[in-house]
């Protein structure tokens, strides 16, 4: 099938495929997690339930969302007309003449993603841990008997301006 063609198109053709699939798979994922996945599995599922999820999920989405623009960086498959004309792979990313239109946008994917799986994601997970644990020590009994204190303290106020009224009302 593959017999008369160079083996130069044949690893353009290798990069290109491999390039449009690890894109069509970042784009994706990123979709169905936003637009999806997420919105529907937040209206589906009581809340406890929702966080589990996410805290199983979210570390292999950001994962994917790592790795896949390093598998578009090393398959860029570059430019072959002959005005910009480029080398594939990595040495095609970082040539000058694409380093607006190719080398930027996936560092800026790269490095948000690696942000999301290095320091945002645990962060948020370790928050959402301490929230579950205090919800679970009484942080809402104690809020709530601060709640009680506070009605009936404003409860007597009223009591006492009520009475001090009805004192100063002359006898008829």
């Amino acid at each position: 099938m593959f017999s008369g063609l160079s083996p130069r198109y044949l690893n353009v053709l290798y990069h290109s495929s491999l390039n449009k699939a690890s894109y069509g798979t970042l784009l994706g994922t990123q979709f169905f997690q936003s637009f999806v996945g997420g919105i529907v599995a937040y209206k589906a599922l009581p809340r406890p339930q929702f966080a589990s999820l996410q805290q199983a999920i979210f570390p292999i989405y950001f994962s994917i969302q790592t790795a896949l623009p390093v598998v578009l960086a090393l398959t860029y498959p570059g430019e072959r007309s002959p005005p910009r004309s480029t080398r594939s792979g990595l040495a095609g990313v970082l040539d000058a003449k694409t380093r607006w239109q190719v080398l930027v946008p996936i560092l800026t994917i790269l490095s948000t993603s690696l942000a999301n799986l290095a320091v945002i994601g645990p962060a948020t997970t370790k928050i959402m841990r301490e929230r579950k644990h205090q919800g679970s020590s009484g942080l809402r009994f104690r809020f709530l008997t601060v709640a009680l204190w506070l009605t009936l303290r404003k409860q007597r106020r009223v009591t006492a301006k009520r009475a001090t009224i009805v004192r100063h009302i002359p006898e008829r």
